[in-house]
């Protein structure tokens, strides 16, 4: 992880430095990241990991200490990709249930039909419905709110998005790019991808 804080680049300039990391967490893992989340919290330091799958988290941090930084995270973003079906039905579990009114109609011996309404508890959206999320969308899990199905808005497509740009050996620095869409940017599309 290369740190430059966020301090101002040089003198007079506007860009600020931020924390970019230089290696996947399976490769340079914090092992005290799961502690560090608690710790930072408390100090109002917003910690950001993002992770392919959980099993990666797990495989770094271990299954407890993977189950720390998960129960210590207070926002949980679950974007589309995701194929673990134990972690898509933990994640059905956390959305919850929600009440589904059905009616029937009995017909007894004599041909007199009967109306019968009753109320159950279904899933909000099942493990099956979680793994096959939708590239653009997203599951938001936060600390004391209900969670919510998300359309992502990507950065790419704002306009004059700034981007962070880093890699191994040079310095995190921000540029400020053109809305895809804009004469100078071309006909042609800047996404990547579909969404």
């Amino acid at each position: 992880m290369a740190y430059a804080g966020p301090r101002p680049a040089a003198a007079g300039s506007t860009h600020r430095y931020w924390p970019c990391p230089t290696r996947p967490p399976t490769s340079a893992p914090l092992a005290d990241l799961p502690l560090l989340y608690s710790h930072y919290g408390s100090r109002s330091i917003m910690l950001v990991t993002i992770l392919q799958t959980y099993q990666q988290g797990s495989t770094v941090w271990g299954d407890k200490g993977m189950g720390t930084l998960w129960g210590a995270a207070t926002v949980k973003l679950i974007g589309a990709g995701g194929d673990d079906p134990w972690f898509a039905a933990d994640v059905s579990s956390l959305i919850g249930e929600h009440d589904v009114a059905t009616m029937s109609h009995i017909r007894d011996g004599n041909g007199t039909v009967s109306r019968q309404d009753s109320v159950g508890l279904q899933r909000i959206m099942g493990p099956e419905d979680v793994r096959a999320l939708k590239r653009g969308t997203a599951i938001l899990l936060a600390s004391g709110a209900r969670p919510a199905l998300l359309r992502l808005d990507p950065w790419f497509r704002q306009p004059l998005s700034t981007v962070a740009t880093c890699h191994p050996g040079a310095n995190c620095r921000a540029r400020p790019t053109l809305p895809s869409g804009s004469a100078a940017a071309g006909t042609r599309s800047a996404t990547p991808w579909p969404i």
